[in-house]
């Protein structure tokens, strides 16, 4: 072997970082495809796959091949598996285990089997190297070098090589069946987040954005009151606003690292100028792991936000029987949810302004709220979430 024996300090390191890159960067299963020529290749091999095989059952199937045509994987993974000596069993295969294939089955033996004939004499296919890089269940996962006869066989400095690269193969397989579970996770959670009929936000302790759903990024998108400034950091139109609202993210975030704190939803109100209905957001800590998490990054906060001006509350009849408001009051303030102000809410409702102040009121009275808007954040706790 040229390059494989281990004692090319640079090839062996190559392919240790190509196992990891994988992993890492991996999408899907096919980027395992792009490591096995470099494999080979460091093993001077014609072709090879990722395999797994049942010993109980004999069957297999290559999960991955390289210069294995498709008719022979196809034919395989259908039954040849069964046919394969050097399967023939586990006392060779536990975790970590190199083996060649005539410590198995002699060349000469292997070459009068049903096995060479149909699948690797039609392959020029003979010589055989196979490493056991994990066993999950009754599966065992294994990767699979194959040389033509007319090839050297693989030697006891090839099995050392291998030998020594199953480890690291090992630990970046399970790498990347994290990376796919988190990316998995993440992205039914954003589809989950997406039926949501409000805004949602996951963002840091800092007010770093960090996911956000269909409806918070068409309201962002429409710089109405919240907008994403730079760096990524949630912004409103008001610098005090905005620093309020960075306030209250980093007191919330603070609250799932205290035990004895409860993880209540925090209300707020972002302004929208004295015409418009204000945005109202209720945030909640977010304790404990999450998809997108890396070890050792900020707590974060669930901000879940409702623009009552396009989106009007339904849920007035309970708000009104908790409160105890009176059938005038209700219709009130029905109005003011959706979106008219307080005089136009009058002149619908056929009464002077004097009137609507003395039901705003009463309400503020009842509610034990002292503006509008205080009056909305209360009201959004019925309507919202």
């Amino acid at each position: 072997m040229a390059q494989g024996n281990g004692r090319d300090g640079n090839a062996f390191d190559g392919l240790i970082d190509a196992f990891y890159d994988t992993a890492i960067a991996a999408t899907t299963d096919c980027a395992w495809c792009n490591v096995l020529p470099k494999v080979c290749g460091a093993f001077e091999a014609s072709a090879g796959s990722f395999m797994i095989h049942d010993f109980s059952t004999r069957k297999g199937a290559l999960r991955h091949e390289f210069n294995v045509r498709p008719e022979f994987r196809d034919a395989y993974n259908e039954g040849l598996s069964a046919m394969n000596p050097w399967m023939s069993s586990l006392a060779y295969y536990e975790e970590g285990a190199v083996v060649r294939g005539e410590d198995i089955v002699s060349h000469g033996d292997m070459v009068q089997s049903e096995f060479y004939s149909v699948y690797l004499e039609p392959q020029d296919l003979l010589h055989h190297l196979c490493g056991v890089i994990t066993r999950v269940g009754r599966d065992t996962h294994l990767i699979s070098l194959l040389r033509p006869p007319h090839a050297p066989a693989f030697t006891r400095k090839d099995k050392a090589a291998l030998s020594g690269l199953l480890p690291h193969l090992k630990r970046s397989v399970r790498v990347r069946d994290r990376v796919v579970r988190d990316r998995l996770a993440r992205d039914s959670l954003a589809e989950i987040m997406d039926l949501l009929p409000v805004a949602f936000l996951l963002v840091g302790r800092s007010g770093h954005v960090e996911l956000q759903n269909r409806v918070a990024r068409e309201m962002i998108a429409r710089e109405d009151g919240l907008f994403v400034g730079a760096g990524g950091y949630l912004a409103t139109a008001s610098a005090k606003n905005t620093a309020d609202l960075r306030q209250l993210i980093t007191e919330t975030a603070d609250a799932a690292l205290d035990a004895a704190c409860p993880l209540s939803g925090e209300h707020c109100i972002i302004s929208r100028g004295p015409d418009r209905l204000p945005l109202i957001c209720v945030m909640y800590p977010v304790s404990g792991a999450r998809p997108d998490r890396e070890q050792g990054s900020e707590p974060a906060v669930a901000v879940l936000i409702k623009d009552p001006q396009s989106e009007p509350f339904d849920s007035l009849p309970d708000f009104t029987s908790a409160y105890d408001l009176t059938n005038a009051e209700a219709r009130l303030i029905g109005l003011l949810t959706s979106g008219q102000g307080l005089f136009e809410a009058a002149a619908e409702l056929g009464i002077t302004k004097n009137t609507a102040r003395t039901h705003m009121r009463n309400i503020y009275s009842k509610v034990g709220t002292h503006r509008q808007a205080d009056l909305m954040r209360r009201f959004a706790q019925f309507s919202m979430f």
